[in-house]
């Protein structure tokens, strides 16, 4: 690649050196964007460093094409989207809809770019929503609900009938008492193995909110001793080998969970293995194993284990699986995302939660947490209406029963 980033600074403040391997320069413009966002509109260091990847790649396009950042237009987006869309199709299987809000997720930050862009180096015409090289109307971008025909025209190249709406958002979200209630069931397992291994995949699922397959993929070698020394404060740095889109995204783990996945590995597990005779060769360094073969839990297994458990503790609703535990994950994080925002009096949109929460459920495309961010925030509220309800309740029955004390006061004082 012509550009790769370098961070410097503290852990969370982080700065991008974006270096043009080409030509020997530094990206100015990807550097001070970078700033910006961390600056002025206060976003995260995780956030930020998603931006420039997809902004990234979007360079190395214009650089292959030999166009200037200033010289692009409506043409050249399009051309970076229909080349982006075949990369993506050779190298995943998934539907291409899917493939194709990814796309859409890194011209919207293409997009915000070039208007950002044009307002630093107070350019005329570049982008806009009439007669400008780059087609886009951000005048739509402070409005509170906005339509498709909205998101259109601030984003006219975006594919169209994709589908918004994450497909789990109607789908069950699991509860504390779920996971009480599941910790019960999976102690009742006799083989200890079995026990420990499955409440553990659902210690892992319920803190950090991790896909099936990005649990089944961890490694023993990532919670060693010498891993463990690493922790910075109280997390660890985890990349799973299994993610969506074949995304290569750092994590922080929890130090104290990390520790009871070291102790597994060198208690549970190593006992497992050495009454089964298994060989540590077949388990190929996986953390979670199949207590009959010995080789790697596959993804549909843990489905499985977990479909059942969630029947077995009386769930009605169909299909409950693993996922409920990664929305269990959303849902709390978007709410102390918005709780915090509220407090610094900082922008509680939609829009702007999701960008801020999508990096802690490894998604690179925002737009597919909305429903879950509409969802909660609308909880949320209702939440907060019918508390203060009940306080107002509570108030007006607390100062009835005064004025009926104080009535009765000044009625015994007049007899006196």
């Amino acid at each position: 690649m012509p550009i790769q980033i370098r961070w410097i600074g503290e852990t969370d403040l982080k700065i991008p050196i974006p270096f043009d391997q080409e030509n020997l320069l530094i990206v100015d413009d990807l550097m001070d964007y970078a700033i910006h966002l961390q600056r002025h509109d206060c976003w995260s260091f995780s956030y930020v460093k998603n931006e420039m990847y997809h902004l990234v790649l979007y360079f190395n396009f214009i650089e292959s094409e030999r166009i200037s950042i200033a010289g692009a237009t409506n043409s050249t987006l399009r051309n970076f989207r229909n080349a982006d869309l075949n990369r993506l199709k050779a190298k995943s299987s998934v539907l291409e809809k899917k493939l194709k809000r990814v796309v859409n997720s890194r011209l919207a930050i293409i997009y915000c770019f070039y208007h950002w862009y044009q307002n630093r180096h107070k350019l005329c015409g570049l982008i806009g929503a009439h007669e400008c090289a780059i087609t886009s109307d951000f005048t739509l971008k402070s409005k509170k609900n906005k339509s498709l025909d909205d998101n259109y025209r601030m984003y006219p190249l975006n594919y169209r009938r994709i589908g918004r709406s994450s497909k789990h958002v109607t789908e069950y979200t699991a509860t504390e008492l779920d996971v009480s209630k599941l910790e019960d069931y999976f102690r009742k397992e006799r083989d200890e193995y079995i026990s420990e291994r499955n409440s553990l995949i659902m210690a892992i699922a319920s803190t950090v909110g991790f896909r099936r397959g990005s649990i089944n993929s961890l490694r023993c070698s990532q919670f060693s001793q010498e891993e463990l020394r690493k922790n910075l404060d109280d997390y660890i740095i985890v990349n799973p080998d299994s993610q969506k889109f074949d995304a290569n995204l750092n994590y922080r783990f929890p130090i104290l969970l990390a520790y009871r996945i070291s102790e597994f590995i060198t208690t549970v597990r190593k006992c497992m293995l050495e009454a089964k005779g298994f060989n540590e060769a077949v388990t190929q360094d996986r953390v979670f194993l199949s207590v009959r073969t010995g080789r790697p839990l596959n993804d549909a297994s843990v489905s499985d284990i977990f479909g059942k458990a969630f029947k077995a503790i009386g769930s009605t609703k169909s299909r409950t699986s693993i996922h409920a535990f990664r929305r269990k994950f959303a849902e709390h994080r978007i709410q102390t995302n918005f709780e915090q925002r509220a407090e610094l009096r900082l922008d509680t949109s939609d829009a702007s939660v999701s960008a801020s929460v999508a990096m802690d459920l490894g998604q690179r495309n925002s737009d597919s947490i909305k429903p879950y961010v509409a969802l909660t925030q609308q909880m949320l509220v209702n939440k907060r209406y019918q508390e203060k309800n009940e306080l107002i309740k509570k108030l007006s029955e607390e100062n009835f029963r005064l004025q009926a004390e104080l009535d009765d006061l000044r009625s015994k004082i007049k007899g006196s």
